[in-house]
């Protein structure tokens, strides 16, 4: 696990809905948001992305962990979902 400032998650915390920024491009890859059992909530591939907009309307109120796979790393971060 590699965590580092290669990518932001704004807002965090958030209702569901953020997004992710990338320090470069990526060709080809995914993101992934886990719960902290490791139970995958979301996945979605990137394609020459440096962006993605993620909306989670379901979510439950808790925290998360956001991973971006590229190539054979991945970089992970934590996302803290709050509800009104």
């Amino acid at each position: 696990i590699v965590f580092d400032n290669s990518f932001i998650i704004s807002p965090n915390p958030s209702t569901g809905n953020f997004t992710i920024s990338l320090d470069r491009r990526i060709l080809k890859g995914n993101v992934e948001v886990l719960s902290t059992l490791g139970e995958n909530i979301f996945m979605e591939n990137m394609f020459n992305e440096s962006k993605k907009e993620i909306k989670l309307k379901y979510i439950s109120q808790g925290i998360y962990l956001v991973k971006v796979f590229y190539g054979e790393k991945y970089y992970c971060k934590k996302i803290i979902i709050e509800r009104d």
